[in-house]
């Protein structure tokens, strides 16, 4: 985790005029001064006015515990959004038990009135590469864990009601076509998957169909898994290890 004092901030100290005031899409570039490599999913803004797909009839506030204690002394959320960082090319995952990071984050701005100036700073935290293996309610279920969301009342129905999102993590619905990022994925692997007269290619077609299926590159191997639940590993020259029974890895006997 990350944290960056922002100085910008206006007179009633909602930081959040840092970003445009309007939102005509659901995620596009902002001016983020931090880094313009980051194509943003807002959530919340704090001076959004009704009618906007980042207003929230909530506060968004909570008692203030960072620092000295002031009684009766609030904290709040200027913003929360998602970040898809530009992809650098390297291969951050992990093959271990450990979590990886991704190329998303979740980026939450909280303030403070400390009297004489305002106080703060934006929070960012990666977000592991292995969630998004997981069912996209489950993937929510820890996703809202990061950087202080709940602290600050934000909760999973909050994110399953913003359209959009689950499109903007990669998620796929029923009948939607499965993308993946053959950045890191063996050439062998590629072909086998790929091509027509690749053996693995009708693998590749099934998996188009099913909804329940997801899958990550990981060590140069694809990760296939079900509801969350990793059934299958191919690699470009090794033998493909099935890791559960599954209708999908009855096809590698066909």
């Amino acid at each position: 985790m990350s944290l960056f004092v922002n100085g910008i901030k206006n007179s009633r100290g909602d930081r959040s005029e840092s970003y445009p005031s309007t939102c005509p899409s659901d995620y596009r570039f902002f001016g983020d001064k931090r880094d313009m490599r980051k194509e943003k999913f807002m959530i919340y803004r704090r001076n959004a006015k009704k009618g906007d797909p980042t207003y929230s009839p909530k506060s968004h506030s909570a008692p203030h515990f960072v620092g000295h204690y002031v009684e009766g002394m609030e904290e709040w959320a200027s913003w929360y959004c998602f970040n898809k960082k530009e992809d650098d090319g390297e291969d951050q995952s992990s093959d271990g038990e450990g979590q990886s990071s991704g190329t998303y984050e979740a980026e939450l701005d909280e303030a403070w009135d400390e009297g004489s100036h305002y106080g703060g700073g934006t929070i960012d935290v990666d977000i592991p590469k292995d969630w998004f293996a997981l069912s996209y309610d489950d993937f929510l279920e820890r996703v809202i864990t990061l950087a202080a969301a709940t602290h600050y009342g934000f909760t999973v129905d909050d994110l399953k009601e913003r359209k959009g999102l689950k499109e903007f993590f990669g998620f796929k619905e029923k009948g939607d076509q499965m993308t993946i990022d053959t950045t890191n994925m063996c050439s062998h692997l590629q072909k086998k998957l790929f091509e027509e007269d690749g053996i693995y290619h009708p693998l590749w077609l099934a998996m188009q169909d099913d909804a329940e299926l997801t899958a990550v590159v990981r060590s140069r191997q694809l990760h296939i898994y079900r509801n969350g639940k990793k059934i299958l590993v191919l690699a470009g020259k090794a033998a493909p290890k099935i890791i559960r029974e599954d209708k999908l890895c009855e096809m590698l006997q066909q």
